[in-house]
């Protein structure tokens, strides 16, 4: 999987209390298309406004996404940014993705907004949110027993780190969209979620800056 990462620290500017954060990581990463055995299968196209969408995560689960599309005349497949918010670990998507849209930034600048749930029942506990469920086991208390180094890793397609590249290329096809970036704002859990993305996606195949 080849990205182009750009990450950077910045400042909260959001008037939202929920989404006021001293700081978050912010990144934005070109999608790679899905392999063909797990590509995305043909759906309907999304209907303006909010919404949930359904993402197949390929291996039986389905991950909910609540989603806001900018209406039509708000709307340019080319050039529409696409935002992802990451809630922290109480996993209250629906929260987050109501603040966004009170402040009405979302709708004003015409940005499409996913706000994917990465449920407890999915990614269940630290290690399965903030660490990206990447690990087989949680790195603070295997350091905690004394072992060293880090724990066995799973597949990179078994991650939740891959769930949200899966949530992008559906979201995508299901919009109309051509986007081939999109930006990560992540709070708490959220934030770290999206420095480990940028770190473990751009450590090979990856030019970080």
């Amino acid at each position: 999987l080849k990205l182009e990462l750009h990450a950077l620290f910045w400042m909260s500017v959001c008037a939202s209390a929920a989404l006021r954060v001293a700081f978050c990581w912010c990144l934005v990463a070109h999608a790679s298309a899905l392999p063909a055995s797990v590509a995305p299968r043909k759906m309907e196209p999304m209907t303006a406004g909010r919404g949930v969408l359904n993402v197949d995560l390929g291996d039986g689960r389905t991950m909910e996404a609540l989603y806001y599309l900018p209406l039509p005349n708000k709307f340019d497949p080319e050039k529409t940014p696409v935002l992802f918010v990451l809630h922290g670990l109480k996993r209250d998507a629906e929260n987050y993705f109501e603040e966004a849209l009170a402040s009405g930034d979302v709708e004003r600048l015409g940005i499409f907004l996913l706000v994917p749930r990465l449920s407890e029942e999915l990614f269940p506990k630290r290690n399965g949110y903030n660490f990206g469920n990447l690990f087989s086991e949680d790195v603070v208390r295997w350091q905690e027993k004394g072992k060293l180094g880090l724990p066995p890793t799973r597949p990179l397609g078994e991650t939740a780190f891959a769930a949200l590249e899966r949530c992008f290329d559906v979201a995508r096809a299901a919009a109309g969209s051509k986007a081939t970036t999109y930006t990560l704002f992540g709070h708490s859990a959220g934030a770290q979620f999206a420095h480990r993305f940028a770190l473990i996606y751009g450590a090979d195949t990856a030019s970080g800056r």
